[in-house]
């Protein structure tokens, strides 16, 4: 595998793992993101969420969606 390809990989993985940490944080269903186990949508959950690398870890937040 060369250098190039493992990056690739890399960040494909690390890619991955930020959607699925996103969308476990997500406590509703929007759009197209359904689950099963919160089938609403709720109105007051108007989150904006933010996925970032802190200390070679995934970390997710919260945040209000502005008016």
């Amino acid at each position: 595998m060369s250098l190039v390809e493992w990056f690739e990989l890399r960040s494909g993985l690390l890619a991955a793992e930020a959607l699925s940490l996103a969308a476990l944080k997500r406590r509703e269903s929007r759009g197209a993101h359904q689950r099963d186990d919160f089938p609403e949508t709720l109105d007051n959950y108007q989150l904006s969420q933010k996925i970032m690398l802190e200390d070679g870890k995934l970390v997710s937040s919260l945040m209000e969606v502005p008016t």
